[in-house]
């Protein structure tokens, strides 16, 4: 959108603000608002959240998969009090179990048929010790397994586990980038992609390890895996600082895992390992695109 600028008493100039952003974070007559200056552009914050808006979910007649999505989805968007409300105890019960994934929330009133849960944490829970929560119990879930395939100990019910734990600090951080934004407004996009990205790679490896624990488990596959694992490792320490070197280990390894899943490939025949060895192996990769933008 474009603004005129107007000159007010010769020296000072103003620029209107867009009625729509003042009224949803409720800026008012004498509130302060940041003002910075990146180069060409000037960036003005007001320093909190989106006015509180509340929302109402009626999930009856709904299957499990859609009642957790719709509740999750008004929780990334930014609603900070959800009532849910249904038809039968099943659709209660998940109801229940959705908004308890909900970091920051707590249920504050329920009946026979809803249940409300508010997010009484508010802009208190930092966003980037989260962050690092989801690059760490990644990272932990890729290698503790490896190790636990060569143990013969692998527990598909704890990767599960792992699995949600890393969906629901991902939740909140999306939530938090559509109510707040990044501390650098110009990555806001990169890291809420790159999230979303991350999510699905969890996912695939806990398909990953689910379909191996039915297959035999041989030294290539190890040796794959345990690539597999040293390439995320490297790309979350290049997510936070860009390092030549470690872009380039990250085209070392893929092109080693390429040529180890070819080999590999020949001597088994099962295509559910195969494709999802190369595609965790893509993912992770394509995660550092948007990384190398900020190499200039």
């Amino acid at each position: 959108m474009k603004r005129n600028v107007i000159e007010m008493g010769g020296k000072t100039y103003v620029v209107s603000l867009p009625a729509p952003w003042i009224k949803k974070y409720g800026i008012k007559k004498g509130d302060e608002l940041e003002v910075i200056e990146e180069g060409e552009k000037i960036v003005v914050s007001s320093g909190r959240g989106p006015v509180a808006k509340n929302v109402k979910i009626d999930v009856s007649g709904l299957d499990s998969a859609l009642i957790y999505r719709l509740i999750h989805a008004a929780y990334i968007r930014g609603a900070d009090e959800i009532k849910a409300v249904f038809s039968n105890k099943k659709e209660s019960e998940l109801a229940h179990k959705a908004l308890a994934t909900l970091i920051g929330y707590v249920i504050i009133d329920e009946g026979k048929d809803y249940i409300k849960a508010k997010d009484v944490h508010g802009p208190a829970t930092e966003f980037d010790p989260i962050l690092k929560r989801v690059f760490f119990t990644l990272n932990n879930l890729i290698l503790d397994n490896i190790q636990a395939l060569k143990e013969g100990k692998l527990n598909i019910s704890f990767i599960k586990e792992k699995d949600y734990e890393i969906g629901e600090s991902i939740n909140f951080c999306l939530r938090y980038l559509n109510k707040r934004g990044y501390s650098d407004h110009r990555r806001n996009m990169m890291i809420y992609s790159t999230l979303r990205n991350i999510e699905n790679l969890g996912d695939e490896y806990c398909h990953l390890f689910e379909v191996i624990s039915k297959n035999k488990i041989e030294k290539k596959l190890l040796e794959i895996l345990g690539d597999l694992g040293k390439m995320f490792k490297e790309y979350s320490e290049l997510f936070y600082t860009y390092d030549k070197d470690k872009a380039i280990a990250l085209v070392s390894y893929k092109k080693k895992i390429k040529a180890n899943t070819l080999l590999f490939s020949k001597k088994i025949s099962k295509s559910e390992i195969i494709g999802p060895l190369w595609a965790i192996a893509t993912r992770t990769f394509d995660l550092i695109e948007p990384k190398l933008e900020e190499a200039y």
